[in-house]
C-alpha cells in the first residue's frame, strides 16, 4: 500500500486537531503483525480517502497504524 505525502499530512493533521489519544500496545507494531483483541480499533474517517476507507486505525507510539478490521492485521504504519 502506498500513501501519498499529502494524504499522510492530512492523516497526521486529523490526529493532531482531534487530539486523538494514543493507545498503549505492548507488542512491537510492524506490518503483518496482529493486534491483540484488547486494542480498540477506530473507524477511518471518510476524508482520509478511498484508498484507506476499508481499514480501521489505532494511534500508538506516535504512529498511525492502519489495520484490516476482520483479521486485526497491520497493513500500514504512518510515522
Amino acid at each position: 500500500m502506498t500513501i501519498a505525502p499529502e494524504q499522510r499530512t492530512k492523516i497526521r493533521r486529523y490526529i493532531t486537531e482531534k487530539q486523538v489519544k494514543p493507545v498503549i500496545v505492548r507488542e512491537r507494531i510492524t506490518v503483518g503483525a496482529i493486534l491483540p483483541a484488547d486494542v480498540e480499533l477506530e473507524d477511518v474517517p471518510d476524508d482520509w480517502g478511498p484508498e484507506v476507507s476499508d481499514y480501521s486505525y489505532v494511534y500508538a507510539g506516535d504512529k498511525v497504524v492502519l489495520v484490516e478490521p476482520s483479521s486485526r492485521r497491520v497493513v500500514h504504519v504512518i510515522d
